[in-house]
């Protein structure tokens, strides 16, 4: 950009170039300034942005940004606290350097990223998940109180593809505080256990792993038990100690997850939510935090060669071929994701030639295409090969 050219309009104009819906924002207000319900589903052109933020001094607007579809999967996880952002960025230190982040006014964070997974927007009670339609402030826009909201680094060139719930994301992180403001500390009323079984619940919470595990994935309202219990499942698996344990022996780790949901789950019997934490426990395949295309990169390379790869001649081509079967199998029936990026770090190729790649095996029949997530980026996939 040249130096004539007013900070806000450099950003607004980098922003539309990394694929993101830019409008104008009122200045003082966290609204658009200007005809919402289309911005939307439809960018704003180029042009239209050089005549809103052309002249800074006869255009005091601000810039916001249209999350979800229409600006290419973005989406934005709004830490309200740093209490909250750190507690996050110490359980998912790669993802914290990894994701373009923004310091707010509060003080807080805004944490960036395609997602190649949920675009609805929720709150945590600790922020929001910002998804399809959710619309933000960035940087330089300021605050009514003149504080700006700033990069951790610059703008970004690229916003990453990531799974936000792998992320750690789709949870809350500050922590659950009573009216008191002390930490939440559940007791049932209709609790029967004796005293040596909250002695043992007690004692399992020592560790701050497991606790960590235990805070972060309380439901924060009725209908979610069974999907939080999943992530509780995820979380402990990554902790090395008990990765390899078998649901009974974390009877007492599940009772102080359930002691804790009690204020919050409608299913207030202790054994539905062991049974249903077993059946997930038996089912996790990725632990917390870490990453599937990866996993089933280093299996695939142990792999024996499909028929159907035996034609490539190029090594890489075979491998991948390898990979997208391995994809398959965690999926059973359903289709799976692969983002060309995330096979370009696995196979160390240049993204877009192994997009080149995965267009031939779809026109080759290896593949099929089972729907479109992004422009060209990423989709979802049948391995057929084997047929």
């Amino acid at each position: 950009m040249s130096d004539t050219v007013s900070p806000m309009l450099e950003h607004a104009i980098a922003y539309h170039r990394l694929g993101f819906s830019v409008v104008p924002a009122h200045p003082t207000i966290k609204k658009p300034a200007t005809m919402w319900k289309g911005k939307q589903n439809e960018r704003m052109a180029e042009d239209d942005l050089r005549k809103w933020f052309a002249n800074p001094e006869n255009s005091p607007y601000r810039i916001g940004l249209v999350c979800g579809k229409v600006s290419d999967r973005l989406a934005v996880r709004d830490f309200d606290s740093m209490d909250a952002y750190n507690r996050w960025a110490s359980e998912y230190p790669d993802f914290a350097q990894k994701l373009p982040t923004v310091a707010t006014g509060r003080p807080g964070r805004h944490v960036y990223l395609r997602s190649t997974g949920s675009l609805k927007t929720r709150d945590f009670g600790d922020g929001e998940f910002r998804g399809d339609g959710a619309f933000i402030m960035a940087p330089p826009s300021r605050y009514a109180t003149g504080i700006a909201y700033q990069w951790s680094g610059g703008i970004p060139n690229e916003i990453p593809d990531i799974d936000p719930e792998t992320a750690g994301l789709l949870q809350r992180w500050a922590p659950i505080r009573d009216a008191s403001g002390g930490a939440v500390v559940t007791e049932s009323t209709e609790c029967t256990e004796s005293t040596e079984d909250i002695v043992s619940v007690l004692s399992v919470t020592a560790r701050p792993d497991v606790a960590s595990a235990i805070q972060q994935t309380q439901p924060l309202a009725e209908g979610q038990r069974h999907h939080r219990l999943f992530e509780f499942a995820r979380r402990l698996k990554a902790i090395p100690e008990l990765a390899d344990s078998q649901a009974a022996d974390l009877r007492d780790v599940v009772k102080a997850w359930h002691r804790a949901a009690l204020p919050t789950i409608t299913t207030k019997d202790f054994e539905s939510t062991f049974w249903d934490f077993a059946e997930s426990w038996g089912k996790v395949r990725y632990p917390a935090g870490s990453d599937p295309v990866q996993i089933e990169f280093e299996l695939a390379m142990k792999d024996d060669t499909p028929e159907c790869a035996k034609r490539y001649e190029n090594p890489k081509v075979r491998l991948l071929v390898k990979l997208c079967r391995r994809l398959q199998r965690a999926a059973g029936n359903d289709p799976f994701f692969l983002a060309c990026r995330k096979a370009g770090d696995a196979l160390k190729e240049p993204h877009p030639t192994v997009n080149k790649w995965l267009r031939g095996l779809v026109f080759d029949g290896v593949l099929e295409q089972a729907g479109k997530v992004s422009q060209w980026k990423a989709f979802r996939y049948r391995y057929r090969g084997d047929q």
